[in-house]
């Protein structure tokens, strides 16, 4: 059988509070006993603070396929985030469509 996996799409606040907006979700997904594809624009500027604050509960993108999502300053900002026990069949990017490239992906529940 399938499982559904529900989605939270995402923007966190283009300053220092980034990286609480997302530890705030991940606590508030907690509380309620979910777990989410979370995908969108995290603000947040270095891989290793995203990392640290999804733990071992959820797998980036990023570390199936690195990429840049805003080119203009060569940084990633814009995140897709699975719970552990799924994976990514394919991470693809997608320019020009604004100043933030698109993160496209494929996931599947790991058996």
């Amino acid at each position: 059988g399938s499982r559904v996996l529900k989605i939270a799409n995402v923007h966190f606040s283009n300053n220092k509070y980034s990286v609480g907006q997302l530890s705030e979700l991940l606590q508030i997904l907690d509380a309620r006993g979910e777990q989410r594809l979370i995908a969108g624009d995290y603000n947040i500027l270095t891989l290793e603070q995203v990392r640290r604050i999804a733990g071992e509960r959820y797998r980036l993108a990023y570390d199936n396929q690195a990429y840049k999502s805003f080119k203009s300053e060569d940084i990633t900002l814009d995140h897709v985030m699975i719970p552990h026990d799924w994976i990514f069949k394919s991470v693809e990017v997608i320019d020009d469509l604004s100043d933030h490239s698109a993160v496209v992906c494929e996931v599947k529940e790991e058996l």
